[in-house]
């Protein structure tokens, strides 16, 4: 849950820069937010499952 408090921060910042008239720092706010939002989904989808650690114990 942590992760999407973090996320929403980073999306209302780089709304918050568009409106003041810094879009710059909007576009760096939200492509920091896509990489960090990918990177969290990438760990998740990567972790081994217990059965695989189970297996790659007894193999060697």
């Amino acid at each position: 849950m942590k992760h999407h408090t973090v996320t929403a921060f980073i999306l209302l910042a780089a709304l918050l820069f568009y409106v003041i008239g810094l879009p710059m720092f909007g576009k760096l706010a939200l492509l920091t937010g896509g990489i960090l939002e990918l990177w969290f989904w990438r760990r998740i989808f990567s972790r081994p499952t217990s059965t695989e650690n189970a297996t790659s114990s007894h193999s060697e």
